[in-house]
């Protein structure tokens, strides 16, 4: 038979347990909550060459893979150096923007936006003007720091490692 001393001791660990439920929850339907709210880009960058022209080309692919509609601004950078970081955003000049998508971009649940970058340009080639600008004063570590830079509206700054193909092709010219 069931004592009022036990049956206080039963009802103490029902409340106790009805409260460890309700905290996890409340926690698991908060990481839902902001985990279908974040910022979720998929980035690749390399160096391709067109079927067309056969010229080379930098490619950048932004594909949005999260659940929320992002706006990318219609600027582009490169970051480099170790303590000392510099930023140098990509010229409106130097993109070909026949080719790219339209800036500022909003891209919804799997839209994806292109930058492409010819190489050589009417002023000469973009990688070599890169590292003689920026490169040139200790080019080993500025170049394997490189990262390219893009802005969304929301949230910080996303940078991502350059693809070994362009540091390859920069790291000719020293």
């Amino acid at each position: 038979m069931i004592t009022m001393e036990n049956y206080n001791i039963i009802n103490t660990y029902a409340t106790i347990f009805a409260a460890i439920g309700t905290i996890s929850a409340v926690i698991v339907s908060l990481y839902f909550a902001y985990s279908n709210r974040k910022i979720s880009l998929k980035i690749h960058n390399a160096i391709f060459q067109g079927s067309e022209d056969n010229k080379d080309y930098i490619l950048i692919k932004i594909l949005n893979d999260g659940n929320r509609a992002v706006t990318i601004s219609k600027y582009f950078g490169l970051q480099f150096g170790f303590f000392r970081k510099k930023n140098v955003i990509i010229g409106f000049n130097n993109i070909d923007w026949s080719q790219s998508s339209i800036f500022p971009c909003k891209l919804y649940e799997g839209d994806e936006a292109v930058v492409i970058i010819p190489i050589e340009q009417s002023d000469g080639n973009y990688l070599e003007d890169f590292y003689k600008n920026f490169l040139i004063d200790s080019p080993m570590i500025n170049i394997n720091t490189l990262k390219l830079q893009i802005y969304p509206n929301l949230g910080n700054t996303i940078k991502v490692k350059l693809d070994r193909s362009i540091k390859n092709a920069i790291h000719d010219f020293a």
